[in-house]
């Protein structure tokens, strides 16, 4: 009995330091984060100035338009894209660590594993899952500032009134992604995102032709077949070839109360 109340009372201390641990870490990440977010405000308000700018040079036009101020959004600053203050979704990020080791330990001990090799993987997983997470969260919620700062941009110039979707054309895009790239949205409209979403937007002008490119479609029919199946995965690889749905077909769309709109492939057992 003596034995177990020890070992009790050191998995508690454990979790305790775990938790302290992980308490400072997100300390730093809501810095880099609020920080970062400041950053993608300023950069966001130069580049959608210079894509309006672009876009007229490129239509040979000549538009002026207003320029938002970075006051106008400083709001965005520590706060994520459901409203709630950067330190609370980070708090939830870290309450899995202590659950994850605990459940680490006891399927361990259960199996009869080696104790240490038990622990190792037990902290490997259920840190990792937190520091993930928060990783996640940084990733998304600076990029999200930055696409909300370019919308915003955008409507107060006067002179955009839609916007075309445009993804990171390479072998880990998102499908949904990939082949909603090319879509023209009203500059009311919002961004359909979701977590680690590389995806932006090019501005198409009240005056002139919009900008047109290469869609994600049509970049991806020019890939060899591996790149293909790596980007739909072998199901929906299987029903694009079968003729059982198309690229248009391969994109979803939810909607939350909080978060908004997101993109998200299709889940092959809905496909045809």
């Amino acid at each position: 009995m003596t034995i177990t109340l020890l070992g009790v009372a050191r998995y508690q201390a454990l979790r305790r330091q775990i938790a302290e641990e992980l308490a400072k870490y997100s300390d730093y990440a809501e810095g880099r984060i609020r920080s970062g977010q400041a950053d993608m405000i300023t950069d966001a308000i130069t580049h959608s100035a210079r894509m309006i700018n672009a876009v007229a040079t490129e239509a040979q036009i000549v538009t002026p338009f207003n320029r938002i101020s970075v006051g106008a959004v400083n709001n965005m600053i520590g706060f994520a894209g459901d409203g709630s203050p950067l330190r609370a979704v980070l708090d939830d990020a870290t309450r899995g660590a202590g659950d994850a080791l605990g459940q680490q330990l006891i399927s361990g001990t259960a199996l009869g594993k080696n104790p240490v090799e038990v622990a190792r993987q037990a902290l490997r997983l259920g840190l990792g899952q937190s520091f993930t997470r928060i990783q996640a969260i940084a990733r998304t919620e600076m990029l999200r500032t930055y696409r909300q700062t370019s919308l915003s941009s955008y409507e107060a110039s006067n002179v955009v009134v839609s916007y075309t979707r445009l993804s990171a054309r390479d072998s880990r895009v998102c499908s949904a992604c990939l082949f909603a790239d090319g879509r023209t949205y009203p500059i009311g409209y919002g961004f359909d995102a979701h977590v680690n979403c590389r995806c932006t937007l090019v501005p198409n002008l009240r005056t002139g032709p919009a900008v047109r490119f290469q869609t994600g479609q049509e970049w991806f029919a020019q890939q060899p077949a591996a790149t293909q199946r790596q980007i739909l995965g072998a199901g929906r690889y299987h029903a694009w070839q079968d003729g059982r749905a198309s690229l248009d077909d391969m994109v979803s769309r939810s909607w939350s109360d909080d978060w908004g709109g997101s993109l998200h492939p299709t889940r092959v057992r809905d496909l045809g």
